[in-house]
């Protein structure tokens, strides 16, 4: 029997973050450092913390050190939850 392919939209919904772009080696994937900074609780320090994430990217013109937007979606494979919004900076 023949399986059709259907082509859904991505929807996005979710939080919103800025990262920059480490990686552009996968097709239609790249992956993105996100950071984020918080004071601890006791010692009021500032603590960065940095999260790397596979993102969806559709248009495959992204380079390596660019600052992007990304925005959570519905799984789109086993470790890939966010896509490209737009491009901050160059």
């Amino acid at each position: 029997m023949k399986q059709s392919v259907i082509k859904k939209e991505v929807v996005e919904h979710g939080k919103m973050f800025e990262g920059k772009v480490v990686s552009i080696g996968m097709t239609n994937t790249i992956i993105v450092e996100l950071s984020f900074s918080h004071a601890h609780p006791l010692y009021k320090k500032q603590i960065r913390k940095t999260k790397r994430v596979a993102v969806h990217n559709e248009d495959r013109e992204l380079k390596v050190g660019q600052f992007v937007q990304v925005k959570e979606t519905r799984p789109l494979s086993k470790t890939v939850n966010f896509i490209v919004v737009r491009v901050v900076k160059k």
